[in-house]
């Protein structure tokens, strides 16, 4: 039988919820990814709505937002990071997950194949250039409501004097440094590499660089309404070279939203 969305949301969190109960810090950690894991799903409706998606693709759309941190879950109860440089790959993790506790018994091959496909991908730098067509709209669709969520959780993780290590991946804080070598791939439009981070700066420059990876309209006019670009500039150093890549961005932003 195929289960409504509530019924996955119900399943995810009960699965999720497994991994509660070790301490408080882990704890944290675990509700952290179940929320974040809820307003993307949300950002994920939002976005199917403002396209001509049939229905069965704005199903496997919504699933591979509800289900594409499932990973998470085991990959902290091993390791105790979500940094998966040092541990393992989430996404991997995640499509072993959903075969391994059949969270998707009941549907259309074709639709296990596409949620299982966006989870696989979501962290990817770049979705490879042959992913059939559907598919990479369905990823995309993910891809863009993860990053959303994810300006949200690091700007109010970034600035506290004793940031949570776990969720800033290791970042160093400092209120001055940041990796020039990251900096020069933003203002070339790149998208920068994890592997380059070693302040919280850093981090903060590699999500404004984002915005120059969305691929809705409508994902464009959520960051812009909701201010992360401002946010993240603002509490960066007044540096001529970061005002221009703020500049750079707004531009790029503005010309996106239809």
């Amino acid at each position: 039988m195929e289960l409504s969305l509530d019924d996955h949301r119900e399943r995810l969190t009960s699965f999720a919820c497994s991994f509660l109960g070790e301490s408080e810090k882990d704890d944290y950690s675990i509700q952290l990814k179940i929320d974040h894991t809820m307003r993307v799903l949300d950002n994920a409706a939002v976005i199917c709505e403002s396209t001509d998606m049939d229905n069965a693709s704005k199903q496997a759309a919504l699933l591979g937002a509800l289900y594409h941190d499932v990973g998470r879950f085991p990959q902290y109860h091993r390791y105790k990071t979500f940094n998966d440089s040092i541990s393992v790959n989430h996404a991997l993790l995640g499509v072993k997950a959903l075969i391994s506790h059949r969270f998707l018994a009941g549907l259309p091959p074709a639709m296990k194949r596409t949620v299982y496909g966006a989870v696989r991908m979501h962290n990817m730098k770049v979705i490879p250039p042959n992913t059939p067509p559907e598919l990479a709209t369905v990823c995309n669709i993910v891809r863009d409501s993860d990053k959303l969520d994810i300006f949200l959780v690091m700007l109010s993780h970034l600035d506290l004097k004793n940031p949570n290590r776990t969720v800033v991946m290791d970042a160093k804080p400092d209120p001055e440094k940041f990796t020039p070598a990251l900096l020069e791939e933003l203002m070339r439009g790149e998208i920068a590499d994890y592997r380059k981070i070693t302040w919280t700066n850093d981090f903060k420059l590699l999500i404004a660089g984002w915005a120059f990876d969305l691929n809705f309209s409508k994902s464009y006019a959520i960051l812009k309404s909701k201010g992360y670009i401002n946010q993240i500039f603002d509490s960066l150093p007044k540096k001529e070279v970061f005002k221009k890549l703020r500049h750079k961005i707004e531009v790029h932003v503005e010309k996106q939203i239809i």
